[in-house]
């Protein structure tokens, strides 16, 4: 190795010893050409990270779900440039019975397909290979009968144009849609006229050297007791909240893994918790819920809309609070309605103007906020302060006073 490659590479114990780790992954991605996608990128970034622990069950595939050219392989390949690319098993397709007859494990790798559609029939192997870990296929050879294994839970990262995903896949992936406003449009039109801003951030083998540094030193963490809280106010009702309550705990690990505290005693910390929360709540709830991210984005319009007027709210009223173009909000409320996030005022309107209600379903939430927790859980001291992923600012909350940068 060069010394001027040396020198660089020792930058990593420096990184993944800064609490803003998490941030300056994010603002070298855009340094990578990816456009905004703030809490996506660390999302897909965290669940990669996931490949590491020591719980198969914890490890976290994710599925990306969008229109066709709407930048969804930019959310998965970018992440990956800053893991070392031995973890990295890339496929665009395979046959039915490929993932039993290749000997390699798939166990600490990192399995990305470029499109979910592009397994076919083998995508019930790629299933097993994600609950069980373990693929076992028996076959004839001549008058005799041979067995095949392939050992190993990878996460899986992929993406779909699909609207509707087969349950069984479903339940596999935490599910993230992409950023299809007109402001994101605006934003990557301006990306491809080439002025990006360096961000300061060390080169990519820097960032591969401390996710390797992370995977070397990785100890399973303990998880409080006051966890016991946040699992009493899951989603008990949806037997699939099992699986992504797990999901949950791995990615919550990862970020542990990112957020060096040297007071934390090898145990999960509020600060954790508060940065998760930031992160993956909206992904969760719609994953759970089996629907569309904006879908949940519409029904907090209306309900907060509602709240500070105390009428119902004009479609026109959450294009506006939302910041989207007509076609985005009219197919979201459509779908929201649908699934009953959301329900039509009743009667018939002056020019036919269609206002929204908050719907039957009342919450659909996954997990307790912080603010939340900090009132109701008193061993987590009366005040938390933490490093915000998407801003990069110091966040401090304090019970009774909500939350102020």
């Amino acid at each position: 190795m060069k010394p001027t490659q040396q020198k660089k590479i020792d930058q990593a114990p420096r990184l993944i010893k800064d609490r803003r780790f998490l941030f300056r992954a994010g603002k070298k991605m855009d340094e990578l050409g990816l456009v905004r996608e703030v809490r996506n990128r660390l999302i897909v970034f965290l669940a990669a990270l996931t490949a590491i622990i020591n719980d198969r069950r914890r490890r976290v595939s994710v599925l990306t779900t969008g229109s066709s050219g709407g930048g969804k392989s930019r959310v998965i390949e970018t992440p990956l440039k800053l893991f070392p690319q031995e973890w990295v098993i890339r496929r665009a397709s395979f046959t039915t019975e490929a993932l039993a007859y290749n000997q390699e494990s798939m166990d600490g790798k990192i399995f990305y397909v470029t499109e979910y559609d592009g397994g076919g029939s083998s995508k019930y192997n790629l299933r097993i290979l994600q609950s069980e870990g373990e693929l076992a296929r028996e076959f004839t050879v001549g008058r005799k009968t041979d067995v095949t294994q392939r050992l190993g839970t990878p996460v899986v990262l992929t993406a779909t144009t699909k609207e509707k995903i087969l349950q069984d896949d479903a339940t596999r992936f935490v599910t993230i849609a992409i950023d299809e406003t007109a402001e994101q449009n605006v934003a990557v039109f301006k990306s491809e006229l080439g002025m990006k801003a360096d961000s300061g951030e060390p080169p990519e083998e820097v960032w591969q050297e401390a996710t390797q540094l992370m995977k070397d030193g990785y100890e399973p963490f303990v998880f409080p007791s006051w966890f016991e809280y946040v699992a009493e106010q899951l989603p008990s009702d949806m037997v699939r909240t099992r699986r992504d309550w797990k999901r949950f705990l791995g990615l919550i690990e990862a970020i542990a893994i990112c957020n060096p505290d040297s007071r934390r005693d090898g145990k999960i910390t509020f600060a954790d918790y508060a940065i998760a929360f930031r992160l993956l709540e909206s992904a969760f709830a719609a994953t759970t819920y089996a629907i569309n991210e904006n879908e949940l984005w519409v029904q907090r319009a209306v309900e907060r809309l509602r709240k500070e007027s105390g009428q119902a709210v004009t479609i026109s009223q959450v294009r506006e609070y939302l910041e989207w173009n007509q076609s985005m909000t009219y197919k979201f409320v459509k779908a929201a309605a649908e699934h009953k996030l959301i329900t039509y005022e009743p009667g018939t309107k002056e020019k036919n103007v269609k206002r929204l209600l908050p719907g039957a379903k009342t919450t659909s939430r996954f997990l307790p906020s912080p603010r939340r927790l900090i009132q109701d859980v008193k061993e987590l001291g009366p005040s938390l302060e933490y490093v915000d992923p998407i801003t990069g600012e110091v966040k401090t909350l304090v019970r009774g006073r909500g939350a102020a940068a």
